[in-house]
């Protein structure tokens, strides 16, 4: 269990309430997982691109920094617990759009 997963509210999760303004944040605005990034191996620019990313906990093992085949992300320090668990909950719920 996570330090602050009661005070977490991770419920009625959806791409574009929630995850969206995460990804924007932590992977987009930085200029790492755009289209546009030769570097970036994974675009995450829209909901379409991060739902590939979704199969095989690719992505929550990045975000969880687990290894096994993931690279922990963002580089440059872990997610709040919080915002680790909203993705958790919206993987878990089918990945909704809206």
């Amino acid at each position: 269990m996570y330090p602050d997963q009661v005070a977490c509210d991770t419920a009625g999760m959806t791409y574009t309430a929630k995850i969206q303004p995460i990804m924007k944040t932590n992977c987009l605005d930085k200029g790492c997982h755009t289209a546009s990034n030769p570097n970036g191996a994974v675009n995450l620019e829209t909901y379409t691109e991060l739902k590939k990313t979704v199969p095989g906990s690719k992505l929550l093992n990045a975000l969880k920094y687990i290894s096994g085949g993931s690279k922990n992300m963002p580089p440059t320090g872990k997610l709040s617990d919080c915002d680790v668990l909203k993705v958790e909950a919206w993987i878990n719920r089918g990945t909704p759009e809206n």
